[in-house]
Order: structure tokens, then C-alpha cells, then sequence
């Protein structure tokens, strides 16, 4: 039987002498909580209109007694106590709930258990609500998935044990939880996940396994052919992230591997989720972008490449993509746009602020079309040439916070704007005609 860790189930109860009156009061919404010898003994809904929802903060070590509830037109059950210094969970207060603690609650959908010390000592305070659809206990002291406490919860749908302890998660850890839609495992300690264990959750469609620090192994993710979402961002061993665990997802529409110390990208490493049309690989140590890693991803909307290590951006590297949004900022190495990088690209807003740019070739944006705005604020260009921007057709055009103290005659004759900004930046504009502008272009200044 397993030792968990962080639920309460531990009979800590301290009854001080002579202190055995019955003491009531009106808590979230017109509910009455009543305590005796520090025991919750009581809550009622009788004075309340509000019967479908408690939230109740509690101030340190607390116990719900046997049948405490009397409320049972309640849907949502939220039972907080107080923060607590992640580093130092052991410090965290105790929940101590019995076995028929939640009994008289036939209509619980929902229970939210945070910052709770608990101990699982083998009994389960869950099985009076065996129709419980969305469980979560949060920032607790869980070393363990719960295995006992879930099987007795076949409807369940949604699962948080996001910010506990857990180590492993093993093979038939989650069976029964055939209902199961979405979990959340992120900032754990898990340094080992066996093969298979999702297997048996056909109906997972969101998966979170980020700040944890397990190998990605073959057959990781068996079994979810129809996940949707996957959070993968800083969970990885030493070796890092590997493309071969998508293989088993191949209907994912949003994958999110931020802050995995990714150096490389290779062509056609993300073809197995070819379907995506969300990618996150923020905060990596990316240095180059080349053709060939997008090409497949014909459905992709939203890409962010934010936060890298970027210095080139290899002409054509996202081919004839149609995105609501690439987003490029925070690459602090990358000094130069070369001719034709972003030929063939359709978005709504491409952003390349906080850069280091200074250099952009001639027709470095020739053929892009962006539907909102071309973002080039907060680099280091100094002046706009001839051809800089020829070929370019977008809403806006912002080059703020730049040290711009030149723009080159008819610098804009075939380029189709109808903002320019221009905010923070020395150059003085006079005569519009002379640098390709229309009357009707807005400069921001």
C-alpha cells in the first residue's frame, strides 16, 4: 500500500481541555462553518441562495469530521490553506480529512485541495463522491500519484497534482481513468516516466508534464493518438528533448518544448505532428533557423521562436506558411536579415523587436506580406537603405527605439505601407516624396 505524502489522513487531532462548545459562523456567501475542539463538525447551506459553490480559506492545520456536510445541492468544493514557500513544503499545513468526511455532497463535481500537507495512511476520504469529474490537489506534499484515491473516481475527466512531489509515474499509476480529458503533472520532481504509462487514457486531449526532469524515451507518450495539447517546456534530463516521442501524438494542435536548452533544429523534426497550429520553442538556445523544419506544418498559425540564441535565419526558412503570428524577438546574436529570408511567408504580425539588428540586405522582405505589422522596434539600425525594405506589403511598419538617424532616397518607392513608426528614433522626416512615401502613409514620431 502506498505512503503519499501530502493528503491529510493523518489523525493529528489536539483537543484542548474544557474547550468543547460548538462554535458557528457565517462563512463565503452565507454558509455556516462550525468547529468544536478544532474539528470543522458542521456546514450548512441553509442561509445562503449561493449552495452550488463554498471556497474556504483556511488559516492553518484543519480537520473535517465525519459527515460534516449538509449541503447537498454543492457542486464546487475549494478548500485552500495558506502559501507556502515552495522551497520549504514541509512547512505546509495539514488537511485531515475521514474516511465519510465528504459524505452528504451526492452532487460534487469539483474539488480543489491547495497547499495541503497530506498523508494517504491507506484510507480514501473520495469515496463518498465516486462522481467527481474534476479533482485537483495542488502544491501539497504528494510524493506519489495517488493510485488508490483515483480508482475509486471512474467519471473523472480532469486531474491536477500540479506543484507537489512526485518522483515517478508508474506504469498502472493512472488505469481506470478511461474518462480522463486533462491532467496536469508541471512542477513536480518527476525524474522517471515508465513506457506506456498514458497508455490507457484514450481521452486525454491535454497533457502538462513542464519543470519536471525526466528522459524522453521511446513509447513516453504511447497511447494518446488523440491528444490535442502537450506542455513540455523545461522537463527534460541532460539529453534533453527528443523528436522521436511526437510520434505517438500525431493529432496534437498545440506543442509547447520552451526552456528545453534546444540548440539545434533539424529538418523535418516536427513532420510526425505535422497537424500543429500552435509551436512554442521559446527560451531555447537556438542559433539557426534553416529550411526544411517548418515545411510540413502547412496548418501552423501561432510559432515563437522568442527568447533564443538565433544569429541566422536561413532565406526561405519558413516557406509559403500562412501564420496569424511569428514571433522572433529577444534573439540578442542576431545582427543581419539576409535578402529574401522571409520570401513567400503570409501573416498577420511578424515581430523582430529587441534584436540586435543593424543590417538588413536589400529586399529582405521582398514578397512577405503581413496583414498588421512588420515589428523591427528596439534594435540597432542606424540608417534605412535603397532597397531595405522593397517588396514589403503591410499595415504597419515600426522601427521605434532604433538609432535610425538616416533614411535613404526613395527608400520606400516598392514598399506598400500605411503607418511608419518612428517613435525614440533621431531622423527627421521633411519631405515624404523623396523617400517613396504616399501623402496618406501615417508616420508615428
Amino acid at each position: 500500500m502506498k505512503t503519499i505524502s501530502g493528503l491529510i489522513f493523518i489523525l493529528l487531532v489536539s483537543i484542548a481541555a474544557g474547550n468543547n462548545r460548538e462554535i458557528c459562523s457565517r462563512v463565503d456567501w452565507g454558509f455556516e462553518l462550525c468547529e468544536k475542539s478544532g474539528i470543522i463538525t458542521r456546514i450548512t447551506d441553509k442561509d445562503t441562495s449561493f449552495k452550488s459553490h463554498l471556497t474556504l480559506e483556511l488559516v492553518g492545520d484543519t480537520t473535517i469530521g465525519e459527515n460534516a456536510f449538509s449541503t447537498s445541492e454543492l457542486e464546487i468544493l475549494r478548500l485552500y490553506l495558506p502559501s507556502i514557500n515552495t522551497e520549504d513544503r514541509a512547512s505546509s499545513r495539514y488537511l485531515v480529512l475521514f474516511p465519510n468526511s465528504l459524505a452528504g455532497l451526492p452532487n460534487l463535481r469539483t474539488l480543489d485541495i491547495d497547499n495541503a500537507n497530506i498523508n494517504l495512511n491507506g484510507v480514501n476520504p473520495l469515496l463518498p463522491v465516486p462522481s467527481l469529474k474534476n479533482l485537483e490537489i495542488n502544491n501539497g506534499n504528494l510524493t506519489e500519484v495517488p493510485t488508490k484515491v483515483l480508482q475509486s473516481l471512474p467519471h473523472l475527466t480532469e486531474l491536477s497534482l500540479r506543484g507537489n512531489k512526485i518522483n515517478a509515474i508508474h506504469a498502472n499509476d493512472l488505469d481506470n481513468l478511461a474518462s480522463l480529458q486533462e491532467i496536469d503533472l508541471s512542477f513536480n520532481e518527476i525524474k522517471n516516466i515508465q513506457p506506456g504509462s498514458f497508455e490507457k487514457l484514450g481521452a486525454l486531449r491535454v497533457l502538462d508534464l513542464s519543470a519536471n526532469a525526466f528522459p524522453a524515451v521511446p513509447e513516453l507518450l504511447k497511447g494518446l493518438t488523440m491528444l490535442k495539447t502537450l506542455h513540455l517546456s523545461d522537463c527534460f534530463d541532460d539529453n534533453g528533448f527528443q523528436p522521436h516521442i511526437l510520434n505517438d501524438v500525431p493529432n496534437l494542435d498545440l506543442l509547447q518544448v520552451a526552456a528545453n536548452n534546444i540548440t539545434t533544429l533539424t529538418p523535418g523534426m516536427f513532420d510526425a505532428v505535422w497537424r500543429l497550429r500552435d509551436l512554442s520553442l521559446y527560451g531555447n538556445k537556438i542559433r539557426e533557423v534553416p529550411t526544411g523544419v517548418f515545411n510540413r506544418l502547412t496548418s501552423l498559425k501561432e510559432l515563437s521562436l522568442a527568447d533564443n540564441e538565433i544569429e541566422t535565419i536561413t532565406p526561405g526558412a519558413f516557406g509559403y506558411l500562412t501564420l496569424n503570428s511569428l514571433i522572433m524577438s529577444l534573439n540578442r546574436p542576431l545582427k543581419t536579415i539576409l535578402t529574401d529570408t522571409f520570401r513567400g511567408l503570409t501573416l498577420f504580425r511578424l515581430s523582430l523587436a529587441r534584436n540586435s539588428i543593424s543590417v538588413i540586405q536589400p529586399k529582405a522582405f521582398n514578397s512577405l506580406r503581413v496583414t498588421s505589422m512588420l515589428d523591427l522596434s528596439q534594435n540597432a539600425l542606424t540608417s534605412v537603405g535603397a532597397h531595405d525594405f522593397s517588396g514589403l506589403k503591410t499595415k504597419a511598419l515600426d522601427l521605434s527605439q532604433n538609432y535610425i538617424n538616416s533614411i535613404k532616397s526613395d527608400a520606400f518607392i516598392n514598399t506598400d505601407i500605411k503607418e511608419l513608426g518612428l517613435y525614440g528614433t533621431p531622423v527627421k522626416i521633411t519631405d515624404r516624396a523623396k523617400l517613396g512615401l504616399e501623402e496618406s502613409v501615417q508616420i508615428l514620431k
